[in-house]
């Protein structure tokens, strides 16, 4: 019966979390999409147009114009994330944080970017406990409109191993964020409580 249970609240994750790839970004913390590690890297490319100035992050690096969340689920203790970002209408490119949740908006690792920085990589590491769900927090410098890709690193990017997330009520555990062990012993609770929120949402049913 536990396994049964695991295997429909993982499939709910899943099967909203892929739908998810097909949203853009949130535009507060409570409405950012997950996206898995390989979309990010290999298929999304990001754009600050279109998003408003965040509020309640009073330890972020800089000013806020035109902010944008993405919630992702690190798989190795020491995450970096680098942002290249491209076309930007002013050349002044971007800025980046990292939140450990949407209760407090404790902002964990920032760069606030630089005037003229329009083909400027930003980076940030921070310490994370595998498992658990963090939120990246970009916004165009100064408000500049660009596109940006994505580097990640102590997430996993591979793709997964085949594109049938349930079937006869069990899941494939590699097709998971983390390993299956990481992902049970390692805030559980966090992010099916994530997963059961963002699956009720008005965004969810939309994707």
């Amino acid at each position: 019966m536990t396994r049964r249970l695991l295997s429909f609240v993982f499939f709910t994750l899943f099967s909203f979390g892929l739908n998810a790839q097909c949203l853009p970004p949130g535009s507060t913390c409570d409405q950012a999409p997950f996206y898995c590690g390989n979309y990010l890297e290999n298929i999304f490319t990001g754009n600050t147009g279109g998003y408003f100035p965040a509020f309640n992050l009073p330890a972020f690096c800089g000013t806020l114009e035109n902010t944008q969340f993405l919630k992702i689920v690190p798989c190795s203790n020491v995450l970096t994330v680098t942002v290249f970002p491209f076309n930007c209408q002013n050349n002044n490119g971007v800025q980046i944080g990292l939140l450990d949740n949407c209760l407090n908006n404790q902002v964990i690792a920032c760069d606030g970017g630089l005037p003229g920085g329009g083909f400027t990589p930003l980076s940030i590491t921070a310490s994370v406990t595998p498992g658990e769900v963090y939120t990246l927090v970009i916004d165009g410098y100064a408000g500049d409109i660009c596109d940006f890709d994505l580097d990640l690193d102590g997430v996993d990017t591979n793709p997964p191993s085949s594109s049938v997330v349930a079937q006869n009520g069990s899941i494939e555990f590699q097709t998971l964020p983390c390993d299956f062990l990481s992902i049970a012993y390692s805030g559980t609770s966090r992010i099916l409580a994530s997963a059961i929120s963002t699956a009720s949402t008005d965004t969810a049913v939309k994707a």
